[in-house]
C-alpha cells in the first residue's frame, strides 16, 4: 500500500495538474490499504466503501496497486476480480495495467473485447468483468459457486467494484402496457386470457394509493414459461419495452407485490430481483456517490454490511452554480423546447472563446442540433460537446472543461425509488410496507447522485490541493423536484449560488 502511494504521488506530480491534498492521499491510502488486506486474507467480510470526490485519483490508485502485486511472486495464487459498468471503462483500465498479457482475462458480451485477453479466464489472474455479466452468470448462485469467475478452480480473493454498487435490479410493471397480452394470447391461451384481463381491467385498476397485492402465479397455472411468452410477442410484433414490460410482470406472477398510483405512469407493481449473492463480500466499492446515496445508508441500516473508508472533504469555492429553476424532465423539454434550445445557446453564446460540455435527455428530436444552429459565428461548434443522461458516468474526456450545462434532470419515478430502497434494504413486499421516509431518503439521494455525477465530468472533478479547479456549472430543475441551493451547497460545500437567467423575457 505505501510503494502505491508513493508512485500515485510522484504520478500527479510529474503527469498532470491535479494535486491532491494530504487528506486526499491518506484516503487514497485506505484504499490501498483494504486491497492489501484482501490479498492478505484479513478483510472483513463486508462492503469496503470509498466515496471520494470523481476525479481524486481511486483507479488510478488501484491500478498501480495492482501493477505492484502482479509482479510479486508471493501474491501469484491470489486472483483479482474488477467488475466495471462499461467496455470503454476495461479499456481504461488496460492502459493502465503494466503487467503481463496472459495474466489479464477479460469476461464480456464483447467477443472482440474478449480476445484482448487470455482465453483461459481461469489462468488469468486479473479478470475484468461487467457488472452485468455478474448479474447474468451469478443468477441464483453463491459467488463461490461462479466459476466463471475462479482463478485457479476457486473464487478470486480481491474483488472491486468501480462504480455504484447494488445487489440486484428492480423489477417494475406498468399497467397500462400490459395491454398488449390480451390480444397476443387470446387465440393460443383463452382461458389464460380472460383471468388476465381480470387481473389487469379490474383488480389492479381499481387500487387506489398503495398498498401490496399477491399476484396469482398464472403461469403456472396454465404452463407458459417465459421463453413461450417472449416468443408469442415478438411474433406478433410487440415493440420490444413492451416485451420488457410484459417479462418483468411475468416474473412478478405468485409473488407479493407493491402497488401505487405512479404519476403519469399510471398504476404499477414493483419488487426487485436480487443477482448478486452476499458472499461476494469482502468488496471495495469505489462509488463517488456513496456519501449522499441513500441505498447505501439502506443496507447498512439493515444488513449492517458497510464499512466506510476515509473520506476527504474537497473545497468547492472555485465552483460557480447558476441555477434556472424551470422543469428539468423530459416533458418539460418537450414542452418548451424553444425556451431551453434558446437559453442555453444564449448562455453558450456569451463567453463565445469557451470549451462546453453539455448533457441532455435521449430521444428529443434534434436537442444537440437545434442548440448549434443558434450559436453566433464566434463560436468554435467543435468545442461544444454533447453526452446524453444514461452516458454521463464514468468518463474523464471532458476532465478540461470548465463550462457545463445540465440540461435537465434525470428523474426516477416514486416505483423506481421504492424499489431500489427495497432491494438495498433486502425487504421484498412479502415484508411488508415500506416507509415513506425510507423511499424519500433513496429519492433524494439519486438526485443528488445524477446532479454530482453530470456536474463531475467537467472541470470541477479536477484538484488544486483540496480544492477544485476553477468551473461553471449551469443546471436546469424545478425547486419542487428537490433542485434547490440547499442541495447545492450540500454537494459541493463552499461553492456560490446564483439564479441562471438566460432568456430574459420569462423573468
Amino acid at each position: 500500500a505505501q510503494p502505491t502511494i508513493t508512485m500515485v504521488r510522484e504520478f500527479f506530480n510529474k503527469e498532470t495538474s491535479h494535486r491532491p491534498s494530504e487528506e486526499m492521499y491518506e484516503a487514497l491510502l485506505d484504499i490501498a490499504l483494504t486491497l492489501e488486506d484482501m490479498a492478505n486474507g484479513k478483510a472483513e467480510n463486508k462492503i469496503h466503501l470509498s466515496s471520494l470526490a470523481p476525479g481524486i485519483g481511486k483507479t488510478q490508485t488501484i491500478c498501480f496497486f495492482l501493477n505492484l502485486l502482479l509482479k510479486e511472486k508471493q501474491y501469484e495464487d491470489k486472483g483479482i476480480l474488477i467488475g466495471l459498468s462499461s467496455y470503454d471503462e476495461i479499456e481504461s483500465y488496460l492502459s493502465r495495467i503494466d503487467v503481463q498479457p496472459h495474466k489479464i482475462g477479460i469476461l464480456t458480451s464483447d467477443k472482440t473485447l474478449n480476445l484482448k485477453s487470455n482465453k483461459n479466464t481461469n489462468e488469468a489472474q486479473i479478470l475484468f468483468t461487467t457488472q452485468q455479466m455478474m448479474d447474468s452468470r451469478l443468477k441464483d448462485k453463491l459467488f463461490s459457486e461462479g466459476e466463471e469467475f475462479y482463478y485457479k478452480g476457486k473464487p478470486r480473493q480481491i474483488r472491486i467494484w468501480d462504480e455504484s454498487f447494488m445487489p440486484g435490479e428492480p423489477i417494475i410493471v406498468n399497467r397500462d402496457k400490459l395491454q398488449v397480452l390480451l390480444p397476443a394470447l387470446r387465440r393460443p391461451y383463452p382461458r389464460l386470457t380472460e383471468k388476465l384481463e381480470d387481473l389487469i381491467n379490474t383488480d389492479l385498476k381499481s387500487i387506489n394509493g398503495e398498498q401490496l397485492y399477491d399476484l396469482p402465479d398464472l403461469k403456472e397455472e396454465y404452463d407458459l414459461d417465459l421463453n413461450q411468452l417472449t416468443g408469442i410477442l415478438q411474433s406478433e410484433e410487440v415493440k420490444k419495452v413492451e416485451i420488457d414490460n410484459a417479462s418483468n410482470f411475468w416474473f412478478l406472477l405468485g409473488k407479493t407485490v407493491s402497488v401505487r398510483k405512479d404519476g403519469i405512469m399510471g398504476i404499477t407493481a414493483l419488487s426487485y430481483k436480487k443477482t448478486i449473492p452476499d458472499d461476494i463480500t469482502p468488496l471495495l466499492v469505489l462509488d463517488a456517490s456513496g456519501s449522499c446515496r441513500g441505498t447505501y445508508v439502506e443496507m447498512d441500516k439493515h444488513k449492517k454490511n458497510i464499512i466506510r473508508l476515509k473520506e476527504a472533504p474537497k473545497d468547492h469555492s472555485d465552483l460557480e452554480i447558476y441555477h434556472w429553476v424551470r422543469g428539468g424532465g423530459k416533458k418539460a423539454f418537450r414542452d418548451h423546447m424553444s425556451d431551453y434550445v434558446h437559453g442555453i445557446a444564449n448562455s453558450i453564446n456569451e463567453e463565445p472563446d469557451k470549451e462546453w460540455l453539455i448533457i441532455i435527455h435521449k430521444n428529443i428530436y434534434k436537442l444537440d442540433e437545434s442548440i448549434k444552429q443558434l450559436l453566433v459565428e464566434e463560436v468554435d461548434k467543435n468545442n461544444v460537446h454533447f453526452l446524453t443522461w444514461g452516458r454521463h458516468k464514468a468518463t474523464n474526456d471532458y476532465a478540461h472543461i470548465d463550462r457545463v450545462i445540465l440540461a435537465g434532470i434525470l428523474y426516477y419515478s416514486s416505483s423506481q425509488h421504492e424499489s431500489l430502497g427495497r432491494l438495498a434494504a433486502g425487504k421484498p413486499p412479502e415484508y411488508g410496507v415500506y416507509s415513506k421516509e425510507s423511499i424519500n431518503r433513496v429519492a433524494l439521494g439519486e438526485l443528488k447522485h445524477v446532479i454530482l455525477q453530470g456536474a463531475c465530468r467537467g472541470a470541477v472533478r479536477l484538484c488544486e490541493g483540496d480544492k477544485c479547479k476553477r468551473c461553471k456549472i449551469f443546471v436546469m430543475g424545478a425547486k419542487k423536484s428537490g433542485v434547490k441551493q440547499e442541495l447545492f451547497q450540500e454537494l459541493f460545500p463552499g461553492s456560490t449560488y446564483s439564479l441562471w437567467r438566460p432568456i430574459k423575457e420569462l423573468w
